[in-house]
């Protein structure tokens, strides 16, 4: 599904120098109004298998544990969970149909997140 997250200044950054650089790439080919973050070379739609092999080929050459786009959206909302965020903004970000959901997800990567509450709480009460 489609939906609008915020993302820090220096994904900003990283992609207004993307856009510059592929504005510059279609230029050359006579398309510089590509409006795809990441097309093929020729301006296209990238087809979902060479992507993934792309993926994994990289990964084994890295000697990195292969690990599958959905991988990415599990690091990316686990991140989000240590970093401290809230259940309901993580919900939002990965665009499950309920809080529940999310928890259900992710609750198993709480153990840290429950000590640092707990100090957090700690001090609050000035014990």
């Amino acid at each position: 599904s489609n939906r609008v997250i915020t993302i820090d200044s220096k994904v900003v950054l990283s992609l207004k120098r993307w856009y510059l650089f592929q504005k510059k790439h279609f230029m050359s080919l006579g398309n510089p109004q590509q409006k795809l973050v990441f097309p093929s070379y020729k301006g296209k739609v990238k087809d979902y298998n060479h992507v993934t092999k792309f993926l994994k080929d990289c990964e084994e050459a890295a000697g990195l544990p292969v690990l599958s786009f959905h991988g990415f959206r599990h690091s990316h909302a686990s991140l989000c969970l240590n970093a401290g965020m809230s259940y309901k903004v993580i919900q939002e970000r990965l665009g499950h149909s309920t809080l529940q959901m999310t928890m259900d997800l992710y609750s198993h990567l709480e153990p840290e997140k429950k000590n640092q509450e707990l100090e957090l709480f700690s001090k609050y009460a000035n014990f």
